[in-house]
C-alpha cells in the first residue's frame, strides 16, 4: 500500500510523574517509517515536574495538561478528542513505557485500511526479556468464561501466517483505535479508571458486531507496571479486584461473574497468606494489601467507580516504603 493512502494518526501518549520513560519513547517516535501522525502528550496532573521536562526536551511538542489524575481511561480520552479535533482519522493510543519499532504503525494502519476493524493490537515484548511475549491475543478461557491474554516465549508462538488474526480485545499499551469505531463505539469508559478499560471498549465494539485483531508484525517493547512500581501492590490489586467484577457485570455471563468473585477471594487470601517471595511479607504489608482489596469489593458493591479512594494510595506507599 502506497504511504499517499494512509490516513493522519493521532498518537497519544499519557504520562504521570514518569517524564523519564514519556521521553524514551517519544525518542523511539522519531524511527516511525509512517508519514503522517501528530503526537499527543496528556499530563495528567503530574507532581514530579513532568510537564516542565517535556517541555524543556521539545518546545514545539504538545503537551495537552488534563488538570487532575483521570487515570488512564480518562487521560486517554483527553488525547483522543485532541486527535480527532485535529483531524485524524485514527488514534493510536501507547504507554509511555513502551517503544516502537519502525514499523509498528505503519502495519497497525495498513491492518485497518484492510480490514472494518474495531481495535488493532500489536504484539507486546518484555523490554526486559526479548524473547517473553506480554501479549500475542486475547482469547475465551474455557473454564472462567474470562478473556485470557496469551503471553508465552516467543519461540512457542505458532503462526500460519504474519495476517491480522480476530482477537476479542487487545493490550492498551499499543492500541489503535479506528475512526469508524469510535464514531459508532465512543471513548473508553472513565469508571474502570484503569485496567480492563481497554477490555472493556473492545468488547463493546464486538457487541455491536464489530471486530478487533491482533496484529503479529507490528511489534512494540513494553516495560510494564512502571508507574504502579509493579503489580504486587495495594493500588494495583484494588483495580484488578474492583474492575474485574464491575467487567464481568457488564460482559460476562454467570460462570464469568462467578469466577469474578472467586478472584476476589482469591485477592482476599493472597493477601493474608502474602508469600515470602513477595519480598514484603510482614503482617503490617498483609494488613495493607488485604484492606485495599476489602475496599475494591466494597466500593464495587456500593457502585462507587472511577479513581480510588484516597486511602488506598496511602497504603500502596506505605506498602512500597517497606
Amino acid at each position: 500500500m502506497a504511504f499517499g493512502q494512509l490516513p493522519k494518526v493521532g498518537i497519544v501518549l499519557l504520562n504521570w510523574n514518569g517524564w523519564g520513560d514519556t521521553i524514551e519513547c517519544l525518542e523511539s517516535l522519531k524511527a516511525l517509517t509512517y508519514p503522517d501522525f501528530d503526537v499527543f502528550v496528556v499530563d495528567n496532573a503530574s507532581t514530579d515536574g513532568s510537564e516542565d521536562h517535556l517541555r524543556a526536551w521539545d518546545s514545539a511538542l504538545n503537551v495537552i495538561q488534563s488538570g487532575g489524575n483521570l487515570g488512564w481511561a480518562g487521560g486517554c480520552n483527553v488525547g483522543i478528542r485532541a486527535a480527532l479535533a485535529s483531524g485524524c482519522e485514527h488514534v493510536y493510543l501507547l504507554n509511555n513505557d513502551a517503544m516502537v519499532r519502525s514499523d509498528t504503525l505503519v502495519r497497525l494502519v495498513e491492518a485497518a485500511q484492510a480490514l472494518q476493524a474495531a481495535a488493532l493490537g500489536s504484539l507486546v515484548v518484555s523490554a526486559t526479556d526479548g524473547n517473553w511475549a506480554e501479549f500475542a491475543g486475547t482469547i475465551m478461557d474455557d473454564r472462567t468464561h474470562h478473556p485470557l491474554q496469551i503471553s508465552c516465549r516467543l519461540d512457542e508462538i505458532v503462526t500460519a501466517s504474519s495476517e491480522p488474526s480476530d482477537t476479542l480485545a487487545v493490550k492498551g499499551c499499543s492500541m489503535l483505535l479506528t475512526g469508524p469505531a469510535l464514531r459508532k463505539i465512543g471513548l473508553l469508559n472513565e469508571d474502570y479508571f484503569l485496567n480492563y478499560d481497554e477490555t472493556d471498549w473492545c468488547f463493546r465494539a464486538r457487541d455491536a458486531g464489530m471486530t478487533n485483531y491482533y496484529v503479529s508484525d507490528s511489534i512494540i517493547d513494553h516495560k510494564g507496571a512502571v508507574s504502579f512500581k509493579g503489580t504486587n501492590n495495594p493500588l494495583y490489586r484494588y483495580f484488578i479486584t474492583r474492575n474485574r467484577l464491575l467487567f464481568a457485570r457488564r460482559h460476562l455471563d454467570a460462570r464469568g461473574r462467578f469466577f469474578a468473585w472467586r478472584g476476589a477471594l482469591w485477592e482476599l487470601r493472597y493477601a493474608l497468606m502474602l508469600p515470602q517471595e513477595a519480598g514484603r511479607s510482614s503482617w503490617r504489608h498483609r494488613l495493607l494489601l488485604l484492606s485495599s482489596v476489602m475496599l475494591a469489593i466494597r466500593d464495587y458493591c456500593l457502585g462507587w467507580f472511577g479513581d480510588c479512594p484516597p486511602v488506598v494510595r496511602k497504603f500502596a506507599r506505605n506498602y512500597l516504603s517497606r
